[in-house]
């Protein structure tokens, strides 16, 4: 469960830094 959790938010953490990485290149 734990493993799964810090899964998720490496996931989500991705998922945020790879919208930041389009919109700074689309900007």
């Amino acid at each position: 469960m734990g493993i799964l959790q810090s899964f998720d938010l490496t996931g989500k953490k991705a998922i945020v830094t790879g919208c930041n990485k389009g919109i700074g290149k689309a900007m």
